[in-house]
């Protein structure tokens, strides 16, 4: 992520129909524009090749499901290729596509915003912003529609029922966000979603689909002021809506004890095992001072001969490689995630006592790292925020990828996380890693998932012993997911 100080200047331009706002951004080439409606949008101008790059995303997908919507967010991600009031079919919508030029396009649902994309010749600007304004503005939820992408999509689940990785991070969720774990599901429900109606699409979209919950994002061969008077001309008449944040969310609450998995999975390697040791990490809004610390400790290990996973390799004889542990941390509004990730050796007996010694070798390294103020030096401390700003360098490299990392920022953070993110990180001390470390793994309880071949559960002597004693679960498809019924 690229991250610098804001310097914002407001231009004022009257219009019949709205007010349009201008922030200057230090970072050359972007421009920051404000619709009276709240549309944002960000222009970033980069005359190198012929292209343009046109992304809209909203604030929504599985951070805006309950218990009886889960699911379709992801089915109306795919009703919105099915057809609006211009471009009334799949087919119409596809040829319209193809008639732009369209050279990479798509959609996506994560588990905190939504985007649809495509890259086309500049020369059809106009054109490609007015086609997604009709997208997103006027769908028509066709009920023939609605039943056949109702099929499509269950399938599209019924897969991930079969899918080892799909199944591993499903049940590491549901037992982390136990209370609210269709937050963290972004694929849903087969039973919703084969039951979904045009009124649950038509719900979802008037409360997520509206311009002040909405970021457009043009990049590549275009000139600002022009791109700002086409968003004017094809959104400015969108209608406005209730922030259906302004109520916050609630918040998920802490594991209260260590949760413990394990899952078979025949198809995985016969000699090595998976695991994760998953703690609850900084929410970005709720906790942000803290998610600068991580990231700076993520850059701190990130090399194989760094002192923290080289003290813990040494110290725990079943990781297979130093290059095959980390520490991962995606940055959420709702559900940050800190996990020891690593493969491990199978070719040993009682693979659960081990595990359990890899664990404390962990907790215990975090101590040392909490407590011990020389732990890193000044030296490694400024090397790991060089490397984090050289990183940043590197999201900017071309439009389209600046476009991924600043509309990810705007649907998880705020634009103001974005553009301040260089110069916090570079004020972190190593008493602010320290207390992140603290507060967040030290004495807290964790998930801990262990992904091995089926074969080891049969062949380690100790193993059914060691899953009553040690308190470790049996994952499979049927017990994975929240929804289905136990």
């Amino acid at each position: 992520m690229l991250s610098r100080k804001r310097i914002i200047s407001v231009l004022v331009c009257l219009s019949i129909l709205l007010f349009l706002f201008l922030s200057a951004s230090s970072i050359p080439g972007l421009s920051h524009f404000v619709l009276d409606n709240g549309l944002e949008l960000f222009v970033v101008e980069n005359h190198s090749v012929p292209l343009v790059t046109i992304q809209i995303a909203f604030r929504a997908g599985a951070i805006g499901q309950d218990a009886t919507n889960c699911g379709l967010f992801h089915l109306h991600e795919h009703m919105l290729f099915k057809g609006n009031s211009k471009f009334k079919t799949q087919n119409e919508f596809t040829a319209a596509m193809n008639k732009l030029g369209a050279s990479s396009w798509n959609g996506g649902t994560s588990s905190e915003y939504v985007d649809y994309y495509f890259t086309i010749p500049s020369y059809n600007l106009e054109q490609g912003l007015e086609f997604w304004a009709y997208a997103v503005k006027a769908p028509l939820f066709n009920e023939e529609e609605i039943k056949n992408e109702r099929e499509v999509v269950a399938n599209e689940v019924q897969g991930y029922l079969t899918t080892p990785s799909w199944i591993f991070n499903a049940a590491l969720d549901s037992r982390m966000f136990y209370k609210y774990p269709w937050r963290r599901d972004v694929s849903g429900s087969i039973d919703i979603i084969k039951n979904a109606t045009s009124e649950q699409l038509w719900n979802i979209h008037n409360r997520f689909y509206i311009p002040n919950n909405t970021c457009l994002f043009v990049g590549g061969d275009v000139n600002p002021k022009q791109v700002s008077e086409l968003v004017k001309k094809y959104y400015g008449d969108w209608k406005k809506g209730e922030d259906p944040w302004k109520k916050p969310l609630d918040p998920h609450p802490a594991l209260k004890d260590n949760v413990n998995f394990v899952y078979p999975d025949s198809t995985f390697y016969k000699d090595y095992g998976w695991i994760e040791l998953a703690f609850r990490g900084p929410d970005v809004l709720a906790d942000t001072a803290s998610t600068y610390a991580v990231d700076t400790f993520l850059f701190l290990v990130s090399s194989s001969n760094s002192k923290f996973r080289k003290n813990i390799y040494d110290a725990a004889p079943i990781l297979l490689d130093k290059d095959l542990m980390d520490i991962s941390y995606p940055t959420q509004r709702d559900g940050g995630v800190i996990s020891f990730i690593a493969y491990i050796n199978c070719g040993v007996d009682n693979i659960l006592v081990e595990v359990e010694k890899l664990r404390q070798v962990v907790i215990d390294e975090f101590t040392k790292v909490a407590t011990d103020p020389n732990y890193f030096t000044k030296e490694e401390l400024e090397l790991a925020k060089q490397k984090l700003s050289d990183n940043n360098i590197w999201t900017m490299e071309t439009p389209s990828n600046f476009i991924d990392t600043i509309s990810f920022w705007w649907s998880t953070a705020t634009t103001d996380y974005f553009f301040g993110y260089e110069d916090n990180c570079k004020k972190v001390k190593i008493e602010d890693i320290q207390s992140w470390i603290k507060k967040y793994i030290i004495g807290k309880p964790a998930v801990l998932g262990l992904r091995l071949h089926s074969n080891k559960m049969k062949d380690d002597t100790y193993m059914q012993d060691n899953l009553q004693k040690l308190n470790y679960e049996i994952v499979t498809a049927d017990n994975a997911f929240w929804w289905i019924k136990k």
